[in-house]
C-alpha cells in the first residue's frame, strides 16, 4: 500500500507543480488560497486513487477444471467493455472484463461504481460454452 501511496503522491506532484503558480502570485485572499489547496492537496484526496491502484491487486479466477484445461485465472487476458467515467447526471458506472481465452469456460467480471460511494461491487459470472457439466470454483485473493 505504501508503494501505491508514493505513486499517487508522485503523480500529483508531477502534474500540479508545473501547472500551479506559486502561492505568493495568487491574487485571491489567503483563506480562498488555503481552501483551494485543501481541495486538491489534502491527504484524504489521495484515498480514491490509492484504492483504485490497490484494487488491481485483488485477483480472481477459476479452479477445478479437468487436467490440462485452460480455465480463466487472474493471469488470463481480459477484454474491457463499458464506459470509462460517470457522465453528468449518472449515478452509477458498470465496467465489464471478459476473459479472452480458447477455453470452453468464460469468466466475466463486472465492477459497479456508484457516485459518492467508495465501495465497489464486484460480480463474477461463469459461462459454460460447452455441453459438458462443469464444477468451477471461484478464487479471490488480495495481494
Amino acid at each position: 500500500m505504501a508503494q501505491h501511496l508514493r505513486q499517487v503522491e508522485r503523480a500529483l506532484e508531477d502534474f500540479l507543480v508545473p501547472h500551479a503558480p506559486p502561492q505568493s502570485a495568487w491574487a485571491a485572499p489567503t483563506d480562498l488560497n488555503n481552501a483551494m489547496r485543501y481541495a486538491v492537496l489534502d491527504g484524504g484526496k489521495r484515498l480514491r486513487p490509492l484504492l483504485v491502484l490497490a484494487a488491481f491487486e485483488a485477483l480472481s479466477g477459476l479452479i477445478g477444471g479437468p487436467t490440462g484445461s485452460d480455465w480463466p485465472t487472474h493471469k488470463t487476458a481480459m477484454r474491457f467493455s463499458g464506459a470509462t467515467a460517470l457522465k453528468d447526471g449518472e449515478q452509477s458506472l458498470q465496467v465489464k472484463f471478459e476473459s479472452v481465452n480458447d477455453s470452453d469456460v468464460k469468466l466475466v467480471k463486472t465492477y459497479n461504481f456508484e457516485r459518492g460511494n467508495y465501495a465497489v461491487k464486484v460480480q463474477h459470472d461463469i459461462i459454460n460454452k460447452s455441453s459438458a457439466a462443469i464444477s468451477p470454483q471461484l478464487y479471490v485473493q488480495l495481494v
